[in-house]
């Protein structure tokens, strides 16, 4: 858990406009499925639940394409550690190596992802009021507050200070996200139970982040950049200067990529004159 005092943490919300139409593009590649139980009446609720579970659907999607923009921009997190990354004028990155950080881990993207989504969709779904002037009724059943950023600001907590209830899997070109977020739908007295979404997209993250541990690798066992190493990468790799012998590696990928770009920092301080 990162110390209250030693964080300066950074919510990545933004591009919420952006992020919608680069959802609705996704949504069509995507595959999602819901988990749904305890149905009872008739096609009259059936019909009302299909439309909940594809609003939700949009906003999970929404939401997933967001989170894979935001923790790539960052180097795989989405809290600005001292030490743990370079400050920019309007940017963090986080390290994939210094003298004490020697690899991307997986998991922390897969963390990070799982904790946007569940901060965020709250918001996203808005209390369905979209439904507020129809006979459906739509109640969430609990687990999303306390992943609301207002309410931890209330309670002085830091989204860390919370497990995540969504679970993400990184695969070498698409992402998956099991979110549990339990719903009762209504309509009159009929009663249909949805207890959580599984959403994919396609995406090269995993593919980026075995491409900057294999320049880990390279600068661990030579203590300097290996001009090959970079050059065998997928897309287009950009190695950038920010002084002291401080560096900024970026993939880029297509632009209709999810993420269309990664940003890894690198601490050459420790190599000396071979650097």
């Amino acid at each position: 858990m990162y110390q209250r005092g030693q964080v300066t943490v950074f919510v990545v919300i933004g591009l919420l406009v952006l992020g919608v139409f680069v959802g609705v593009y996704f949504l069509v590649s995507s595959g999602v499925t819901s988990s749904v139980e305890g149905e009872t009446g008739g096609s009259d609720v059936s019909s009302s639940k299909d439309s909940v579970v594809k609003f939700v659907e949009k906003c999970i999607n929404e939401q997933l394409i967001l989170a894979l923009d935001a923790t790539s921009r960052h180097g795989g997190t989405l809290f600005h550690v001292d030490g743990d990354s370079v400050l920019l004028s309007d940017n963090f990155v986080k390290y994939a190596y210094s003298s004490t950080m020697k690899n991307v881990d997986k998991v922390m993207f897969e963390e990070s992802i799982a904790l946007y989504v569940d901060m965020s969709l709250p918001s996203c779904v808005g209390n369905f009021s979209s439904f507020s002037s129809t006979s459906v009724g739509v109640v969430s059943l609990g687990v999303n507050s306390k992943h609301d950023m207002a309410f931890l600001q209330t309670q002085g907590f830091l989204p860390s200070d919370f497990k995540s209830q969504s679970k993400v899997q990184i695969s070498p070109n698409s992402v998956r996200v099991d979110t549990v977020f339990p719903l009762e739908i209504k309509q009159g007295d009929d009663v249909s139970r949805i207890e959580s979404f599984t959403t994919s997209v396609q995406s090269p993250l995993g593919l980026g982040i075995e491409q900057a541990n294999e320049v880990v690798s390279s600068l661990s066992q030579s203590k300097k950049l290996d001009l090959a190493v970079l050059a065998q990468n997928k897309g287009y790799t950009r190695l950038m200067s920010i002084g002291n012998e401080k560096y900024i590696l970026s993939f880029y990928f297509e632009d209709n990529s999810v993420p269309s770009y990664m940003l890894f920092a690198i601490d050459g301080s420790s190599w000396g004159d071979s650097s």
